[in-house]
């Protein structure tokens, strides 16, 4: 969904933030932070994947009319939002680093874009070995859950089934649990330049135009 209101903006793909390549100025295009797989809990993922070394695609932020990403392929780590988080914090440092008390107008000026939540019931609470539905009643978990991205918001601002869709043009989901690029292509539209009865209190358009 963010590489389509990123292609909207006119803007470029957004580099992974584990590329030994995104570093020095190409931070300031912006960094994509997601983990496939990830969640707001730590263990979202690692169940599924079954590996904890095992990572794979998901969630954004968006830096300087840039989409800073939360899913991509990496060899290494899966990354909670806790872990993305630490990321960013080292990109923050990095931004701070070049542009020293320009960094806080920089940061003002740019757009972070978050998809969280949906892994932690799909790679987690619905799983059929998890223990999560004999801890937390399902009203629970989604309380646990709300609480947590809160907390972890307030930091930030201070199993794939063999299932193949040959047309995902004409489709909302191309497998269980997956949207397709026709279904996001839709979304990223509304949300940039949409009515507020799409989005509010304003659209992307609008707000890039403040």
């Amino acid at each position: 969904m963010s590489a389509f209101a990123g292609t909207l903006l006119g803007l470029p793909l957004i580099p992974p933030f584990n590329n030994p390549k995104t570093t020095g100025s190409h931070i300031l295009q912006g960094v994509n932070f997601a983990s496939a797989a990830s969640g707001i809990l730590d263990d979202t993922g690692r169940l599924y994947v079954g590996d904890p070394n095992t990572h794979t695609h998901h969630p954004a932020l968006i830096v300087r009319h840039t989409l800073i990403k939360h899913g991509c392929h990496d060899q290494g780590n899966l990354f909670s939002m806790d872990d993305q988080i630490a990321n960013f914090n080292i990109t923050l440092q990095q931004l701070n680093s070049q542009l020293g008390d320009d960094t806080g107008s920089f940061l003002a000026e740019s757009l972070f874009f978050l998809n969280m939540g949906s892994n932690d019931y799909v790679n987690n609470y619905l799983l059929p070995f998890s223990d999560k539905p004999k801890k937390y009643t399902p009203e629970a978990f989604s309380d646990r859950l709300i609480q947590s991205y809160k907390q972890q918001l307030m930091i930030v601002c201070l199993p794939w089934l063999p299932l193949e869709c040959h047309n995902r043009s004409q489709y909302v989901f191309w497998d269980p649990y997956h949207p397709t690029d026709a279904f996001n292509a839709i979304v990223a539209k509304r949300v940039f330049q949409g009515t507020l009865q799409a989005v509010h209190p304003m659209n992307v358009h609008q707000l890039v135009e403040t």
